[in-house]
C-alpha cells in the first residue's frame, strides 16, 4: 500500500504546489470574469442574481482546473511509473521540467496562467466591472435619492457609502480566501493527488486516476471559503441592487461614485 506521508512529502518537495493553486485561482477568477460578462450579455443585469450565480459557475471551473492540474502533475508520474514498469507513480523521478513539457490540455503546461491577469482583478473588481458596452447612467439617480431608490429614500451619497462598504467586503472575502487556499496549497493538492493515486493503485487501472474520489477531497478543502465568497457577493449585489437598481455593472457605479469625489 502507498505510504501516504511518503508521498505527500516527496509531492510538496519536487514541486511548488503554492505557485500551482495560484495558478488555478487566476484561471478560477478569469473564468469568473469570463462568465458575468456573458451573463450579462445574455441580458441578466440584475447583480443581486448574477454576481452569486457568477462565484457558483467560477467554482466549477475551479474543479475542472485541479482536474487538469492532476492530469499534468500525476499523470505525467504515472506514465513514468508504466514506462519504469513500477506499479506507482514515481514522483522522485519527475522533475518540474517533466511537468511543463507533459502536455496539458494545450500541450505547453501553460494550462492555468491563461491569459494573464491578477487573481485579485479577475476574482474581484474585474469580473464584474467591465462588462459589455452599455449607456452610461448619467441620470440614474437625482441628488436626492430619485426614483428607483431604496423604500427608505437613502440620500445617494450615503447609498454610495454603503455600496462601497459592500464591495470593500466582496473585495477582502476574495482576498482572503485567495491568499488562505494558496497557503494551504501543500496540504491541499497533495491530499488530492494522493487520493488519484490511491483509487489508481486500487484498481489497477491509470483512468481511475481522474475518477470522482479526488472530488470530496478538493470540495472539504475548499467549500467554507467559497460559501463565503457566494454569501458576500450575494449580499453586495442586493446591495448594489436596492440602492441602485438602474445600476448593472462596476463601471456604472464608479460614474455614481465620481460625481461624489
Amino acid at each position: 500500500m502507498i505510504n501516504r506521508n511518503a508521498f505527500i512529502s516527496k509531492l510538496t518537495r519536487r514541486f511548488s504546489l503554492r505557485l500551482h493553486m495560484t495558478l488555478i485561482l487566476m484561471a478560477t477568477a478569469m473564468a469568473g470574469a469570463t462568465a458575468s460578462k456573458l451573463l450579462l450579455m445574455a441580458g441578466l443585469g440584475n447583480p443581486a442574481i448574477r454576481y452569486p450565480l457568477t462565484v457558483l459557475l467560477a467554482y466549477g471551473v475551479f474543479f475542472i482546473a485541479i482536474k487538469f492540474w492532476l492530469r499534468i502533475v500525476v499523470g505525467a508520474a504515472a506514465v513514468h511509473a508504466k514506462t519504469s514498469g513500477s506499479s506507482l507513480p514515481d514522483l522522485s523521478s519527475l522533475s518540474p521540467s517533466d511537468v511543463s513539457a507533459g502536455g496539458g490540455p494545450s500541450g505547453t503546461g501553460g494550462t492555468f496562467s491563461g491569459g494573464g491577469g491578477k487573481f485579485s482583478g479577475a476574482g474581484a473588481s474585474g469580473s464584474y466591472g467591465d462588462a459589455v458596452p452599455a449607456s452610461p447612467s448619467s441620470g440614474g439617480s437625482s441628488s436626492g435619492g430619485g426614483s428607483g431608490s431604496f423604500d427608505l429614500d437613502l440620500d445617494e451619497g450615503i447609498g454610495v457609502v454603503i455600496v462601497l462598504i459592500a464591495l470593500a467586503l466582496f473585495l477582502a472575502a476574495v482576498f482572503g480566501a485567495g491568499a488562505y487556499l494558496i497557503y494551504q496549497a501543500p496540504s491541499i493538492l497533495s491530499e488530492v493527488a494522493f487520493d488519484s493515486v490511491l483509487a489508481m493503485t486500487l484498481t489497477g487501472k491509470s483512468k481511475s486516476m481522474m475518477g470522482p474520489e479526488w472530488i470530496g477531497s478538493v470540495f472539504k478543502a475548499t467549500w467554507k471559503q467559497f460559501a463565503i465568497i457566494f454569501a458576500v457577493a450575494a449580499a453586495a449585489g442586493i446591495t448594489m441592487h436596492l440602492i441602485f437598481p438602474q445600476v448593472t455593472r462596476i463601471a456604472e457605479f464608479a460614474q455614481i461614485l465620481m460625481k461624489h469625489l
